[in-house]
């Protein structure tokens, strides 16, 4: 209707190394397909070490805008607490650089107080974070609303369009 869906053969031949533009739409699936090849390798499932490894073939940018999009989906999900709580949660350092790289200060500043609420530094190992939740027992439904009237999704997709050839794959990342 008034929205325009991402052409899917753009995203193939993006995912190819072919740099394309983003269509506005009201969802972050689009994003999800252009950074397809991060984001099926990222290890978040296990420890930092795994996480960093995962992430050694891919651009600080891929990274960054990777990480960013997995906080916004668990957030637009269910909040800063299903963020913490689920593997995402080790990403949180990689979010609020991201946030801060594509000029989304606002939404920076949120996951910054949220993570003060997790403990200051939320441990990158999942359980130990849901342990420290537990204890914690943190309340972040003000910063969720907050999040959600700072859209960064919207400067994610505006920053993935300025900086396309950043966002090439080459075929040895595929």
């Amino acid at each position: 209707m008034g929205t325009n869906i991402i052409d899917f053969q753009a995203v193939r031949a993006f995912r190819a190394g072919v740099p394309v533009h983003l269509a506005e739409t009201t969802g972050n699936n689009d994003l999800w397909d252009a950074l397809g090849p991060i984001a099926g390798r990222v290890n978040t499932g296990e420890d930092e070490a795994s996480y960093e490894h995962s992430l050694a073939r891919f651009s600080r940018e891929q990274r960054y805008a990777h990480a960013v999009l997995a906080y916004a989906s668990e957030v637009e999900a269910g909040g800063h607490a299903r963020f913490f709580n689920g593997s995402s949660g080790l990403l949180w350092r990689d979010a609020m650089k991201g946030l801060r790289e594509i000029g989304a200060h606002d939404g920076a500043m949120i996951l910054s107080e949220a993570a003060l609420r997790a403990g200051g530094t939320p441990p990158a190992n999942r359980s130990e974070r849901q342990n420290l939740l537990e204890r914690l027992s943190p309340r972040f439904n003000d910063l969720d609303a907050r999040y959600h009237r700072a859209n960064p999704v919207a400067r994610l997709r505006r920053y993935m369009e300025n900086n396309a050839a950043s966002f090439y794959f080459p075929r040895a990342a595929l």
